[in-house]
């Protein structure tokens, strides 16, 4: 039997809301929370103010159920993705307890109404700086590569310009007249 005090009832399971809180309490620790909100809270929670993406969420969801909602926020300095969906009433007997409860806040519920919503929070800025910081490094990777790259091909070009002057030289003193001047160039390149 579902109840809010479930703790150490081996016959009692959390109610949905109550498993939600459960979890996001579990799972605080690595950066994810999960809320439960809806415009129709219980009298325990009728205090909670929904922020701006809480009330666009709801608007929306209520209007596109099967849809799902998100956005990137910044909560306390630290960038979010926010990710809701609606909490949809999907078997009659959340429909009978929800109509039925004492202190329901409202009755008349059917199968398929939206009863809330369901946000999931995962702080995201350390892995937006570890994927920064990747990408830094394969930027300085390439960097330095293409600047591995410039140097050897100047100093292949300086080679090249240096064999080049020499065989110019030799063929200036040869179109002069002096047949005994030989080119002075090692290697097994075109030029050589």
């Amino acid at each position: 039997r579902p109840q809010i005090k479930h703790k150490g009832d081996d016959s009692a399971i959390p109610l949905p809301a109550t498993m939600i809180h459960e979890l996001s309490d579990l799972m605080k620790h690595d950066g994810i929370q999960l809320k439960l909100y809806s415009d129709y809270p219980f009298s325990n929670r009728e205090n909670r103010i929904l922020d701006e993406f809480q009330r666009e969420s709801w608007n929306f969801l209520n209007n596109n159920p099967q849809k799902i909602y998100s956005r990137l926020d910044e909560i306390n300095g630290r960038k979010v993705l926010r990710v809701a969906t609606a909490d949809l009433l999907s078997a009659q007997v959340c429909v009978d307890c929800h109509n039925n409860h004492p202190d329901t806040p409202k009755s008349g519920w059917r199968l398929g109404d939206v009863r809330g919503v369901l946000e999931v929070t995962a702080d995201i800025e350390d892995t937006i700086t570890a994927g920064q910081n990747i990408s830094l490094e394969i930027i300085s990777l390439f960097a330095l590569i293409f600047i591995t790259i410039l140097v050897t091909m100047g100093l292949t070009f300086i080679k090249l310009k240096d064999k080049i002057d020499s065989v110019s030289e030799t063929l200036s003193k040869a179109t002069n007249g002096d047949l005994t001047v030989r080119a002075n160039i090692t290697g097994s390149d075109e030029i050589a």
